[in-house]
């Protein structure tokens, strides 16, 4: 039998997982960023900026498991995901521990001021 393009091109499974294991490349590669720049102190350390930041983690994650799944659904060995929770989970602490830093050191900082009267001193007879 002579081979036909049929035959010759890649089926559309392998092409969708070549796509999904790139998509699952670059989330990763996006979440390993944030991680390296908390680690290397490169990123701001700024309550609200580390707010936002775990506001995008969470999307990667979200973006990343899913791609996952998916890969899992055409490819049974793939043994990616352990690794990848692990990078999720790592990330995280490292956000909500120096959030949690912040908050301990405002409360440590913050004190109630004494009364004081703000009215003039009046010299008695």
């Amino acid at each position: 039998p002579r081979p036909t393009i049929a035959n010759l091109s890649p089926s559309k499974e392998l092409i969708d997982l070549k796509s999904l294991k790139r998509q699952r490349t670059v989330a990763k590669n996006s979440i390993l960023r944030i991680k390296t720049g908390l680690l290397e102190k490169t990123m701001s350390l700024d309550p609200i900026e580390l707010e936002c930041r775990l506001d995008i983690l969470n999307s990667h994650s979200e973006k990343l498991m899913k791609c996952q799944s998916k890969i899992e659904e055409i490819d049974e060995d793939d043994m990616a995901r352990g690794e990848l929770e692990d990078i999720i989970v790592e990330t995280k602490s490292i956000i909500k521990n120096i959030l949690a830093k912040n908050r301990t050191s405002i409360a440590e900082t913050s004190f109630v001021a004494s009364h004081s009267s703000r009215l003039p001193k009046m010299n008695l007879p």
